[in-house]
């Protein structure tokens, strides 16, 4: 047994795993698998089991493959259950004994929770052993072209294995090595001929034995055409082999020869170059000889000259760095004069700033101004407003006045008109007897007789209207009694209450004598009712009496019915009187009634009127004692802001002037400053151009001291001069 087989490396094991990526691609295999295969995933056998099942699906019942082998005994099963398929296909399709218990150390696949290096050999010996399965299947045509579809080091990787799989487990034939068919017909007759002991009819076992057979053989016979056809083709390729080491030879040979020929050519090549290349080198070293002769000279001369130029580059260089530095300081002026520029600004808005200030406070004296007059008019106005109250006063009074006495005129006309609607009801009720007396008296009676009840009719006329007239009577001394009451509580409380003005005490005394002069004629009024009343009593009895005579029948003399009627003519007469004085004194006491009204409302809008004064005055000193402060703190303050802004301005103004004018000496020292430099410069030019035209000095000068700087001399004798 070859264990290079089994030997699973690095490139091996990527090249199966490849191999087995191919397989995701088909429906029941790749479903629920992850796009990229490792030997994570297929760890746990299920992945292993489906490809088995899509290579020979009869060996391997995906049934019995447990999906979620979450812990090692389900894997283990798994792996089982492909191991077993696995060597049922070896020993039925190849006819060959294989343990994978032996090449394969199932146990640690199934316990390994991690898949570490060990774990990923054993996954790659059972990958190898599906895949030799797949070479050697029904369909492994296809397989053979997914192999082929794969990258070449895969391909290389996967024929070595197969290669060695098949030195392994070398595919023979059904009949263990018996190819001919000669042999085959004779096994199967020899398996046809009834065995000892047995019945001549064929069982079910031996049938499907028979036809287990007869495939298998069609599987060899293919297996054997395969195999002719790959020794054909491996007999061209041998022949081609040899035909193309047969013609490497004879390129070796012709390198060989062509090797030779060129180490000739280079010899003699390299012969010619070096006779040339020392008759150059002879030339090269004259004219270098030359050459450095010539640049010793050159050298010695340049140094001279390089020494007057370094002295002079050094006093250049002074001169620039104290043009810079004049430079640097008139930037720096420049910023300064840049930053004063911009406080200028600012102090000319402060400026405007400060003339805004001084015309608002211009404005508030102007206002104050208004205001200090407006205060020396103030008596002239309260003297106005004084007279106006007086006016409006007047005013009110009068239109008080005007409207009591109207709504007393609305009062008796609305009196009046139930008086009259009184008197209709009554004349309708009169009537109304009347009618019914005449009803009851006979109509042959005589005129004595009838003038006896047109007079008791009269009389009963009279007595009805008398009891009404008592009735508005008393109700005329309980609405005077009212009013009575009402003036004695009003005197009583302006008595106690001072009033403002002489005119409203005069008019309370009135009243007070109005209310009692009208409590004296309620008394006799009183006594003239009850009087009256007593008549009507007596009247009506008498008007009973006749009216209970007239229903006996009996007659009434006509000095009854004369005393009758003067009786009735003189209380009629009486009540008349009564009626007048009553309307009188009910007239009196609207008048003071209205009179007290139009007081009391006086005297509460004069007391408004006051209250209003007093809070105007007070508004009024709060407004002037509030403008005096406002006056006094906006000028002290502003005042005191306008002086400091006139300080920092005259202070600012002077550091302008004092800049403006070192500005202007900065500026014409520069001026002078790059007119010396611009002669120095020129002076300095012309000098160089008459060196280099002055013939060389001799070696011997080289001794002599350098020119001073010619810039610093004309400043000393600018110095002198001055």
């Amino acid at each position: 047994m070859d264990n290079d087989a089994f030997h699973m490396d690095s490139e091996k094991r990527q090249s199966l795993l490849e191999w087995l990526q191919t397989f995701t691609v088909d429906e029941p295999v790749g479903t629920g698998s992850p796009s990229t295969i490792t030997w994570q995933a297929i760890a746990d056998g299920v992945f292993l089991a489906r490809v088995l099942h899509h290579i020979e699906p009869e060996y391997l019942n995906l049934s019995g493959i447990k999906d979620e082998a979450s812990n090692w005994i389900l894997k283990l099963a798994n792996l089982n259950a492909i191991a077993r398929s696995i060597e049922n296909f070896y020993h039925d399709e190849i006819a060959v004994r294989c343990e994978v218990s032996t090449h394969v150390d199932l146990n640690r696949i199934a316990r390994a929770e991690v898949v570490d290096t060990n774990v990923e050999v054993e996954l790659g010996k059972l990958a190898a052993l599906i895949l030799y399965c797949a070479v050697n299947c029904a369909e492994r045509q296809t397989f053979v072209v997914r192999i082929m579809a794969l990258e070449q080091h895969v391909q290389q990787s996967v024929m070595a294995m197969l290669e060695q799989l098949t030195t392994m487990f070398p595919p023979v034939s059904p009949l263990h090595g018996h190819s001919s068919p000669t042999f085959r017909r004779s096994s199967i007759g020899t398996l046809e001929t009834p065995i000892r002991g047995f019945s001549g009819e064929e069982t079910s076992d031996v049938k499907d034995l028979k036809e287990r057979l007869s495939a298998m053989e069609k599987k060899w016979q293919d297996a054997e055409q395969d195999k002719r056809l790959i020794t054909e083709e491996f007999d061209k390729i041998s022949i081609e082999v040899r035909n193309a080491r047969r013609r490497v030879a004879e390129l070796e040979e012709d390198n060989n020869r062509l090797n030779g020929e060129r180490q000739q050519a280079v010899a003699r090549d390299n012969k010619k170059l070096e006779e040339l290349v020392n008759a150059e080198k002879h030339v090269l070293t004259l004219e270098l000889q030359a050459k450095t002769d010539e640049l010793l000279q050159v050298k010695k001369e340049s140094g001279e000259r390089l020494m007057v130029l370094e002295h002079e580059v050094r006093r250049q260089a002074d001169e620039l760095d104290i043009s810079r530095s004049k430079l640097v300081a008139l930037a720096k002026l420049e910023s300064t004069v840049t930053k004063y520029k911009q406080k200028l600004d600012e102090m000319n808005t402060v400026k405007e700033h400060v003339k805004e200030v001084e015309a608002q406070n211009a404005s508030y004296l102007e206002k104050m101004l208004d205001l200090e007059s407006t205060v020396k008019t103030m008596a002239s106005l309260k003297a106005s407003i004084e007279k106006y109250k007086n006016q409006v006063v007047e005013l009110e009074t009068t239109n008080v006045e005007v409207t009591s006495t109207l709504q007393v005129k609305e009062q008796k006309c609305r009196q009046l008109q139930d008086e009259l609607e009184s008197a209709q009801h009554a004349m309708a009720f009169l009537e109304q007897q009347l009618e019914e007396l005449r009803t009851h008296v006979p109509t042959d009676g005589r005129a004595t007789e009838e003038d006896q009840y047109t007079s008791a009719a009269d009389l009963l006329g009279g007595g009805v209207n008398m009891r009404e007239q008592v009735a508005r009577l008393q109700h005329e001394n309980r609405q005077l009694q009212q009013l009575v009451d009402n003036l004695s509580a009003a005197g009583t409380s302006h008595a106690a209450v001072a009033t403002p003005s002489t005119v409203g005490s005069g008019d309370i005394l009135t009243l007070q004598n109005e209310r009692d002069d009208a409590l004296r004629m309620k008394q006799v009024w009183q006594d003239k009712a009850l009087e009256t009343k007593r008549q009507y009593d007596a009247l009506v009895d008498a008007t009973k009496g006749m009216q209970a005579a007239v229903a006996a029948g009996s007659g009434v003399s006509s000095a009854q019915l004369a005393q009758l009627e003067a009786t009735n003519t003189r209380l009629a007469t009486q009540l008349q009187a009564h009626e007048e004085q009553a309307r009188k004194m009910a007239s009196n006491i609207e008048e003071s009634d209205s009179l007290r009204a139009t007081i009391a409302e006086l005297t509460n809008r004069l007391k408004d009127k006051e209250s209003v004064i007093n809070n105007l005055s007070q508004d009024k000193e709060k407004l002037e004692t509030y403008t005096k402060k406002t006056l006094h703190a906006v000028q002290s303050k502003y005042m005191l802001a306008v002086s400091v802004h006139r300080n920092q301005i005259s202070e600012r103004q002077a550091k302008v002037e004092m800049l403006e004018n070192k500005l202007k000496e900065l500026k014409a020292g520069q001026k002078r400053e790059q007119a010396l430099l611009m002669s120095s410069f020129y002076e300095i030019g012309g000098e160089m151009q008459r060196r280099t035209m002055m013939p060389q000095t001799p070696a011997g000068a080289a001794g002599v001291p350098p020119m001073t700087a010619w810039l610093p001399s004309k400043r000393m004798d600018r110095g002198t001069k001055r």
